[in-house]
């Protein structure tokens, strides 16, 4: 017997920007993000899906706050049946704050 085990497959935020004060957000690489990422809880694999058998990639856009904190996320494309679990688990990334105008910003609160 043939025993098919689904995961979720790694989430993708691309593109990443980091919130300034009062700039726009400026845009940064997935592999500079990646550097910053300090908490990065694993999804919740939806029953409906593992049921149906989904799995892939699903490719998120997120907005970082000055705390190191995804102040906003938005799906880009992947499998729908995936989406929300995908969403509710990068809310909860958290990152090392980025150098805004040459100056490290605070590490953020647990």
């Amino acid at each position: 017997m043939r025993i098919f085990i689904s995961t979720l497959c790694l989430l993708l935020f691309v593109p990443v920007s980091v919130a300034q004060d009062a700039a726009l957000p400026q845009a940064v690489s997935e592999y500079d993000a990646r550097q910053h990422l300090v908490q990065m809880p694993d999804p919740v694999y939806p029953p409906i899906a593992h049921a149906a058998r989904i799995q892939g990639d699903v490719v998120i856009a997120v907005v970082i706050d000055k705390e190191g904190k995804v102040a906003s996320e938005k799906f880009l494309s992947g499998p729908l049946m995936l989406e929300q679990a995908a969403l509710d688990a990068v809310k909860k990334w958290r990152f090392n704050p980025f150098q805004v105008n040459g100056q490290l910003r605070k590490q953020p609160r647990s």
